[in-house]
């Protein structure tokens, strides 16, 4: 799995399309903005990091998977509980992406920086 990660508008869909060509060969499947569905999670009562642990699983080996997520350790502490709450889980499921990534990039203004 590639993990991708930046602030928002930050040039993360732009960067897995060029990047996915370093792949040839391979079967690649793109999820964009997984912060939706930790979002989507929450509202449903389930707990987004075991959500996440059984969605990578799913995934046959073959298939390359490049997640795009939100940092979202960043910025602005939300006023709202849901998003604070939402904020929380997102990070821990970034946390969790991260370390069972093959590799992570962290995109700034469109240029791509690989941190693991």
């Amino acid at each position: 799995m590639v993990l991708i990660t930046g602030g928002a508008s930050s040039g993360k869909r732009l960067f897995a399309e060029r990047l996915k060509s370093s792949f040839p060969g391979k079967k690649i499947k793109l999820v964009s903005d997984y912060p939706e569905k930790v979002i989507s999670d929450l509202q449903g009562g389930l707990e987004p990091l075991e959500e996440a642990k059984k969605y990578l699983a799913s995934f046959d080996e073959d298939i390359e998977l490049f997640v795009i997520t939100r940092e979202v350790g960043s910025g602005v502490v939300p006023i709202d509980s849901f998003e604070r709450s939402w904020r929380e889980e997102a990070g821990r499921v970034n946390c969790f992406l991260a370390s069972a990534a093959d590799a992570v990039y962290l995109l700034t203004c469109g240029i791509g920086q690989k941190i693991k």
